[in-house]
């Protein structure tokens, strides 16, 4: 039995989708509550905020009354993990799940500078993952980076002008950037939304729609091929692994300065050459 509890217990970095009766511990980042009307008319409440501890982050979902102060640290027992937006969360449905320690687990983590270093393969290899570090290196620049424009009612890339969801629509006008990154083992996805692709490429989208419709989509993405292929960056996000492969959605892209002879270093130390 005791064999059986150790087994139970994870950390966030562990999380997978349809886990139940797991055992973990987590730091409080954030917590709200919202009221809503069931499919019976009863009104319910749900409390819920995102959760750190050494490993990574993820939210956490109380169908109970709890209400922890940002900074507090709470063991939960029995809980389970569901999907929420592509990424492994934490759910509780009792308050006797929850205990608010008094003694700190860990130094207090700063939530703002709080991202877990994972190297690609290991990110591409695990599950999906909020608030990791890694870096890759650009292999591809997508097509259809730049401006596109999507559906009002859910947020879709409009095809055509239509909405697979919603049908024909009025677009909204948006900017992202898609890449394609490899570490020499193992390649992901990479999407930045409008805020970190304007950070990464130091204009605003109107700029962006200016100069597209000066040299078009053509123009605009062979000058950010020739910006950032053979290019490393470094991503601050979240991941998501599926069967369709891995997919890394940026909150922070910098653009990694390294010399021919770094460059040359850190080949011959992946493949251990010695001169």
């Amino acid at each position: 039995m005791e064999d059986l509890s150790q087994a139970n217990k994870v950390a966030i970095s562990d999380l997978r989708n349809g886990m139940r009766d797991i055992e973990v511990t987590v730091q409080v980042e954030s917590w709200v509550q919202r009221s809503f009307s069931s499919e019976d008319g009863t009104e319910r409440v749900v409390r819920s905020g995102d959760v750190i501890d050494p490993s990574g982050r993820c939210r956490l979902t109380a169908w109970c009354e709890v209400d922890p102060e940002p900074g507090d640290f709470l063991h939960l027992t029995g809980a389970r993990v569901q999907f929420w937006q592509g990424s492994p969360d934490l759910v509780v449905d009792d308050a006797a799940q929850i205990s608010n320690l008094s003694d700190a687990p860990w130094e207090s983590i700063d939530p703002e500078q709080h991202w877990v270093d994972v190297d690609l393969t290991s990110m591409v290899s695990g599950g999906s993952r909020r608030g990791i570090r890694t870096s890759g290196t650009v292999v591809a620049v997508r097509p259809d980076s730049g401006i596109v424009e999507r559906c009002p009612e859910c947020r879709r890339v409009l095809r055509d002008g239509s909405c697979m969801e919603h049908g024909p629509q009025r677009g909204e006008e948006d900017l992202r950037l898609r890449f394609v990154i490899d570490d020499g083992v193992s390649n992901a996805s990479l999407l930045m939304s409008k805020d970190a692709s304007e950070a990464f490429l130091g204009v605003n989208q109107e700029s962006v729609k200016e100069e597209i419709a000066r040299d078009g989509r053509d123009g605009f993405v062979a000058s950010l091929r020739q910006r950032v292929l053979a290019q490393r960056l470094s991503i601050k996000g979240r991941s998501i692994v599926d069967d369709q492969g891995a997919m890394l959605l940026a909150d922070e892209t910098e653009q990694i300065q390294t010399t021919a002879a770094d460059a040359a270093n850190d080949v011959m130390q992946r493949w251990g050459v010695v001169l």
